[in-house]
C-alpha cells in the first residue's frame, strides 16, 4: 500500500457531499439512475460493501475477517483483498490500527498485517475507543472533532464503524452526507438472498434473526441525530425511506 501524507489525503476530497454506503439489503435494489448520480460525489465504503463493486472514494478496513470468522466462504481475507484489488484500484484505503483500542480489540492487527498486499494508496489511522453514556455526548464529541487531528492523534471508535465514518466526515468538513444501504431495520445483506441469514450473524453473541433490528441501529440513529443538532448547517439524507434513519433525517430524492 502506498502511504499518503495528511496533505495528500485531504486532497482526495473532491466534493462537499459524502455518500456513506452500508451493506443493507436495499443496495441490491439500488436503481441504476441513482448509482450514476451518486458516483458524482465523494463516497466511503466499509465492511463488505466491496461485494457490490460500486466504486468509492474511500474504504475503511477495520474488522472484516476477525479470527472467529475463519473459514467463512466468501468472507475470508483473500476474498476482500481480491475484490478490492479488482474493483477498487483507485480507492484510498483507510487502515485502522487497533493496538491501542479497547480491550476487546487491543493488539488485534488484522489489516495492518496485510498492507503489503494492497496496491492502492492509503493511510493508517490509530483508533481510540470512546464509551459514551450520557445524552448529547456524541454531539459534544463531534463539536470538538474538527480540532482532533486524526493523523497526529487518533480516530474515534464507539460501538460500530459508523462512529469512525462520521468522525472522518466531520474532520473533512463535508457539508452534506447521504446514507445509502444503511437500513438498520433487519439483518439482511445485499449480497445474500433475502431469506438467508449471514453466517457471521449466526455466530455473533445475542439472538439475531433476519427481521430483527440491526444491533447497531439505536446507536447509529443517535449519533446522526446528535451530529445534526451540533452542526445544523450540515445536511443529512437517507436513500432508503424505510431506513430507521428516516425518523431523524429526510429522504434523498436524487
Amino acid at each position: 500500500m502506498e502511504s499518503l501524507t495528511e496533505d495528500q489525503f485531504r486532497q482526495v476530497k473532491k466534493s462537499d457531499t459524502l455518500v456513506v454506503y452500508g451493506c443493507g439489503y436495499s443496495i441490491a435494489t439500488l436503481p441504476l439512475i441513482h448509482k450514476l448520480k451518486l458516483v458524482e460525489f465523494d463516497s466511503i465504503g466499509f465492511n463488505w460493501f466491496c461485494k457490490s463493486h460500486i466504486p468509492t472514494t474511500f474504504y475503511v478496513l477495520r474488522e472484516q475477517c476477525p479470527p472467529h470468522c475463519k473459514g467463512l466462504e466468501g468472507e475470508r481475507a483473500k476474498d476482500l483483498i481480491d475484490d478490492l484489488t479488482e474493483y477498487y484500484p483507485d480507492t484510498v484505503l483507510i487502515v485502522i490500527d487497533l493496538k491501542d483500542s479497547s480491550n476487546s480489540w487491543k493488539d488485534r492487527k488484522i489489516w495492518i498485517d496485510h498492507r503489503g498486499l494492497f496496491k492502492q494508496r492509503g493511510v493508517v489511522l490509530r483508533e481510540k475507543y470512546y464509551q459514551f453514556y450520557r445524552q448529547k455526548e456524541y454531539g459534544l464529541f463531534f463539536k470538538q472533532a474538527r480540532e482532533l487531528n486524526i493523523f497526529q492523534q487518533h480516530i474515534m471508535y464507539s460501538t460500530c464503524t459508523m462512529s469512525q465514518i462520521l468522525h472522518l466526515a466531520n474532520w473533512l468538513q463535508y457539508q452534506r452526507v447521504i446514507f445509502v444501504g444503511v437500513d438498520l431495520y433487519d439483518h439482511r445483506y445485499f449480497w445474500l438472498p433475502p431469506d438467508v441469514l449471514r453466517e457471521q450473524t449466526k455466530r455473533s453473541k445475542g439472538k439475531r434473526e433476519l427481521d430483527s433490528r440491526h444491533f447497531t441501529a439505536n446507536v447509529t440513529v443517535k449519533m446522526v441525530s446528535d451530529y445534526k443538532e451540533v452542526y445544523p448547517e450540515v445536511s443529512f439524507f437517507v436513500h432508503n425511506p424505510r431506513s430507521l434513519l428516516a425518523a431523524v433525517i429526510p429522504v434523498w430524492e436524487g
